[in-house]
This record gives structure tokens, C-alpha cells and sequence, in this order.
């Protein structure tokens, strides 16, 4: 993907014309602005495309920006930067790290009952969704963030997604394992109703909802359907 990208152009009157691949050019706009003490109506920011970002161009954009931003109205010429594939990555933070602590319950035959667990988020929301595709009748389960005195990380496409999908795959394994079947019979066992579960499912299923331990789960209201659009 394109990596961190920067052109900037002195104009009339003290002013700017940026050119960033940037999801946010409106905080380009106002950090630039700031860092050379001038109104944010000088800095004209343009994003004719961005060649890769789920988030990777987010707050990421910001500091080459402003740095070549005060190098160009410095030296009052043409400034621009295009970061290595390698300084990218050095910079760029990667995705948010997840901790999972959990205990599973299953019979003989891989199907499982009860899971509890903690799955701890560093500076990211915390995942909720964690059931997924699967129909387990009890849970406890949280989600909890963290605040740690690590650098920051990258809010990538699905931040929380990856860390729910990750922990019930994890568990869905562990289970196969313990039982000695293949991990896609498991799977298959565990699947539920709703769109993303068994094959032939209606869509718009209710999806059951994460409850408390040793409780069944209560099954999601379907959502209401309004009988006409709102007239324009």
C-alpha cells in the first residue's frame, strides 16, 4: 500500500496548498495551522486519493505532514516526503494488541456449553461481540480496556472485529483439540442460526446476545422495520 505521503506548496499571502494522503484533512489542516501560528484558512489541504488506509492514515498522517509543512514555509519552496516501506512500518504502529483469559465447558463430542473469560484491549475499544457465528448458551465474558504506557497503535479496519473473531476461534481450536476432532467438525457443531452461522439461514435472524454465566442466552429482538421511508 501507499505509504505516508506529503506534498507541500508555498502560496500567497504566507499561506500553503498540501497535497496529503490523509483520512483526516481537516486535522491536517489545523495541526499545520498551529505549528506555524497562522490561521487555518492559509493551509489549503487537497486528498485527491488515498492508495491504502483502514485507519492507517488516521493520526498517522500527522506528523510528516507538519513536518514538511514547516520545512516549506521555512524555505519558502516546494516540500515533500514520502516515507520508505520500512520507516512506514517503524511508524505506523500496527494494530492494537488484545490479551485473552478464558475457561471453556464441552461434552465428548466437541459442543460447547459455557465460556467465561476476560479479553483485555490495549488502547482500543473494548470487544463485546464475541459470539460471532457460533450458539453457546452461557457466558461470561467482557471486554475491558487498557491503559498502558506503550506507544500508541494503529486504529486498522475492524480494530475490535480481529480481537472478537480471534477469541472464540481460539476457543473453537483449544475445544477440537481437547475432544481429538478436526477443527472444522467443531466448527460445524457450534454454528447457529442467523446470517452468519449455518448455511440457509434467513437473514435478518435474531442473533443471540451475550448473557450471564450458567444463564441461557436471551435471543436479540428482530429490529423494526419502519412500514415507509421518510419523505425527502
Amino acid at each position: 500500500m501507499e505509504t505516508q505521503t506529503t506534498v507541500a506548496v508555498p502560496i500567497e499571502s504566507d499561506g500553503l496548498r498540501m497535497h496529503v494522503a490523509t483520512q483526516i484533512a481537516s486535522d491536517i489542516q489545523s495541526s499545520v495551522a498551529a505549528a506555524l501560528n497562522v490561521q487555518q484558512n492559509k493551509v489549503i489541504v487537497e486528498t485527491k486519493r488515498c492508495g491504502g488506509a483502514f485507519g492507517g492514515k488516521l493520526d498517522n498522517s500527522l506528523p510528516g505532514a507538519i513536518a514538511v509543512a514547516v520545512a516549506a514555509h521555512k524555505h519558502k519552496r516546494e516540500c515533500r516526503m514520502q516515507l520508505s516501506i520500512k520507516d512506514n512500518m517503524m511508524t505506523a504502529g500496527k494494530r492494537c494488541p488484545f490479551k485473552l483469559e478464558y475457561k471453556v465447558s464441552c461434552d465428548a463430542e466437541g459442543k460447547i456449553l459455557a465460556v467465561s473469560g476476560t479479553a483485555y484491549a490495549d488502547n482500543s475499544g473494548a470487544p463485546t461481540d464475541f459470539a460471532q457465528a457460533y450458539s453457546i448458551p452461557n457466558w461470561d465474558v467482557k471486554g475491558v480496556t487498557c491503559n498502558t504506557n506503550t506507544p500508541r497503535n494503529t486504529a486498522m479496519r475492524a480494530p475490535t472485529h480481529l480481537g472478537e473473531i480471534l477469541f472464540i476461534e481460539t476457543v473453537v481450536d483449544h475445544v477440537a483439540t481437547l475432544v481429538g476432532k478436526p477443527a472444522e467438525a467443531v466448527r460445524a457443531l457450534n454454528l447457529g442460526p442467523g446470517p452468519y452461522g449455518k448455511p440457509g439461514a434467513e437473514v435478518g435472524s435474531p442473533l443471540p446476545m451475550i448473557g450471564d454465566a450458567g444463564l441461557p442466552m436471551q435471543a436479540a429482538p428482530a429490529p423494526a422495520v419502519p412500514e415507509e421511508l421518510p419523505k425527502m
